[in-house]
């Protein structure tokens, strides 16, 4: 694929251990900063050798209630194809947690439901409500799917002009397929860690962010280079 639009990298092995992040420059081609000047709400640089489930040499991002800003917002419109890739490990899964989002009304978000065993879906629709597409089952999927505390990938697809969003694993698997109208209408992406799921209610994503990457006007991906996605977060693992 080409290069990302938007990067957001855990990896940064010159930071200071248990360091709070308050800028983290994108390594896309928009190259704004990744911002956050709430000192309750930055999210905290993990040192390399600080999780076991990761490789000794391998940094990671913990989000506890935080949230980072891309100080300018990308835009995914609704004629481009999306890949959206994100990556993590000890995911808590208590609560729904907000992946990425927009902060503006009507608050378009994707979260990880809570259990780990669905994914949520808010379009830039006011007309639509929250969609949920289960992982734990094969309903609208190859495979079922419950997300876990190792290290997880989720890599969303949309084709140009689709309402169709197909949701994969860390393994290439197709978990989830969501087939709504409006689904691909275009949000300008703005928020990694929290969004506002449109009822007044902020939805934390809880557990260590090792990347999210936002790739638009790109081809979709062949299930040989999903998993080639996915095995680059396995090389992350101890």
């Amino acid at each position: 694929m080409a290069k990302a639009n938007v990067i957001f990298k855990a990896e940064s092995p010159t930071t200071t251990g248990d360091e709070s992040i308050a800028t983290r420059a994108s390594r896309g081609s928009n190259t704004a900063n990744w911002e956050q000047s709430t000192s309750g709400r930055k999210p905290t640089h993990k040192a390399a050798g600080t999780n076991a489930k990761l490789d000794p040499t391998r940094t990671s991002t913990l989000f506890d209630e935080d949230i980072l800003i891309l100080a300018t917002p990308e835009q995914a419109t609704a004629t481009e194809t999306w890949v959206w890739v994100f990556a993590w490990v000890d995911g808590d899964y208590t609560s729904d947690g907000t992946l990425a989002s927009e902060s503006g009304s009507p608050y378009p978000h994707l979260v990880i439901g809570a259990g780990g065993t669905s994914i949520k879906w808010q379009s830039s629709s006011s007309r639509e409500g929250e969609k949920t597409a289960a992982t734990n089952n094969t309903d609208n999927s190859s495979t079922n799917y419950t997300f876990g505390s190792d290290v997880e990938v989720l890599i969303l697809t949309h084709a140009a002009t689709s309402q169709v969003l197909n949701f994969y694993n860390i393994d290439g698997d197709l978990i989830a397929v969501s087939d709504e109208t409006n689904n691909g209408l275009e949000w300008d992406i703005d928020q990694i860690g929290a969004g506002n799921s449109g009822s007044g209610v902020v939805e934390f994503f809880s557990g260590e962010l090792l990347a999210a990457e936002f790739y638009m006007d790109v081809t979709l991906p062949t299930s040989s280079q999903l998993i080639a996605i996915g095995n680059v977060y396995k090389n992350m693992m101890n």
